[in-house]
């Protein structure tokens, strides 16, 4: 598909907006949308770069031991898998990975041939009530198209009770190899804006679960909860 390229505004929410306007239906504006930031090579790139420079996997690791959080041998669903990366530390498990973007997805495929996944969107899941032992979903609040309320509603109805929820939140972002705090709204880079993001989450998350639990890292904050 073809679109002009003043369309291009400021965030992957302005754009897909602007498609579904012109008529495409929304998972279809939304995965386009998304594309043109998450589906680049150069994104994948600079994600994983940003993880190996501070360690991040086994800090999360840690953290998930620390809590006592074990989701070996259970059915995850990976909500916002792009390529796979996170899913590199739970491939003992059974994954549905579900993600709007083709390319994230053609990559995940290819990486994890026997995990499942599926195009779709954080507020329309395509599971059955109270099918998956624990959801993850890190940074994918970030997501300028993500409506959290509706998030949170589809993460109480597919999850088990007494099932575990890890979310994650960017702190900040590289810039040429440089770490800077804040993260981008509308096209600018906001310090406050991830604190209120963390904040609203949960609020919102005190509807669905117990025990939250919040960790502040560098680059991003994790919030660990079990369903009622």
């Amino acid at each position: 598909m073809t679109v002009p390229s003043s369309w291009f505004g400021p965030s992957s929410y302005t754009l897909a907006l602007k498609l579904v306007s012109f008529g495409l239906p929304q998972i279809e504006a939304i995965s386009f949308a998304c594309a043109q930031k998450y589906g680049t090579l150069q994104y994948f790139t600079m994600h994983r770069e940003e993880r190996e420079k501070v360690n991040w996997a086994v800090t999360y690791l840690e953290i998930c031991q620390k809590l006592r959080i074990d989701v070996a041998h259970k059915k995850v669903l990976v909500v916002g898998v792009n390529d796979g990366m996170d899913i590199e530390l739970f491939n003992h498990c059974q994954i549905i990975g579900i993600d709007p973007c083709h390319q994230a997805l053609a990559l995940a495929r290819a990486n994890f041939p026997h995990h499942e996944f599926q195009i779709a969107l954080a507020e329309s899941l395509p599971l059955a009530d109270a099918s998956v032992d624990a959801y993850i979903a890190l940074r994918v609040i970030n997501c300028s198209t993500v409506n959290i309320k509706s998030l949170i509603e589809e993460l109480q109805r597919t999850l088990k009770p007494n099932g575990s929820f890890i979310f994650s939140i960017a702190n900040g972002f590289f810039d040429k190899k440089i770490y800077k705090v804040g993260v981008f709204k509308d096209g600018k880079v906001n310090l406050e804006y991830a604190n209120s993001l963390k904040n609203e989450l949960l609020n919102l998350l005190e509807g669905v679960g117990t025990q939250l639990t919040v960790v502040e890292h560098p680059i991003e904050t994790f919030i660990f909860g079990c369903k009622n």
